[in-house]
C-alpha cells in the first residue's frame, strides 16, 4: 500500500489513512476512483502472493467517489 500511499486516503493530524480493517475486511480510501483502481490493483497482487484473493461484494459499492 506505501507505493499508492501518497494518493490515496486521507490525513487526520499527524497520522495518513489509506485504508480501513476490521476482521477479513478492508475498504479502501480515496479521493479519486482511479486512485482506488490503483490501489485494489496493488492491494490485490499482494494479497495474491500471500495466497489470498480478493471477492468485491457489489460493484455498486463504489458510489461516493468520483
Amino acid at each position: 500500500m506505501e507505493r499508492v500511499a501518497s494518493r490515496t486516503g486521507f490525513s487526520l493530524g499527524n497520522d495518513h489513512f489509506t485504508d480501513l480493517d476490521y476482521a477479513d475486511d478492508v475498504v479502501l480510501l480515496a479521493h479519486k476512483m482511479d486512485y482506488i483502481h490503483s490501489a485494489l490493483e496493488v492491494f490485490e497482487t499482494t494479497a495474491s502472493q500471500l495466497g489470498l484473493h480478493i471477492f468485491a461484494e457489489d460493484e455498486d459499492s463504489e458510489s461516493g467517489c468520483g
